[in-house]
């Protein structure tokens, strides 16, 4: 698919592209709904004046915005956090795994061909710890074992 970078008007002039996220109310910030206010004050039917009533609601109404704008981004925040410390878990929990004998099924999937490749059940010792995707894995020889999709763990026999 082509991207576009550059949009002309009718007259040949470059148009400029604004994202969505920018528009509308999601582009005021406090100052430019202060700014905006002024300019309504500014220029309103000295017959008709706007009441306090109906500028403290709009004041109220742009600090409910801000506010609901503030909880969404330390939302944001707190997920991203999380899904880092998660699979800073992931991680550590498949390191622990590394020398110890393991049972599992690796999920049924599909390769670049678009062929089906079957689910596998694969037991074996895990050799080391993959984190990709935010998803931890732990190796049994040439296999990727989700940690999740782990039955058992068993510390290797060893013969004496």
């Amino acid at each position: 698919m082509a991207v576009i970078d550059t949009v002309y008007s009718p007259t040949g002039q470059p148009v400029q592209i604004v994202d969505g996220n920018d528009t509308g109310f999601n582009a005021l910030d406090p100052e430019a709904f202060l700014k905006l206010m002024i300019v309504q004050l500014q220029n309103q039917d000295p017959t008709e004046p706007t009441s306090n009533e109906e500028l403290l609601n709009q004041i109220s109404t742009m600090r409910s915005l801000q506010s609901s704008i503030e909880l969404e981004d330390m939302i944001a925040s707190l997920a991203n956090s999380q899904t880092s410390s998660a699979s800073a878990n992931f991680a550590s929990s498949a390191a622990g795994l590394i020398g110890h004998s393991v049972t599992g099924t690796i999920p049924e999937s599909t390769d670049e061909e678009g062929e089906t490749i079957p689910a596998e059940e694969v037991e074996g010792i895990v050799e080391r710890a993959i984190l990709r995707d935010g998803k931890a894995y732990v190796t049994i020889g040439d296999k990727e074992l989700p940690v999740e999709n782990i039955a058992s763990v068993t510390w290797p026999q060893v013969e004496a």
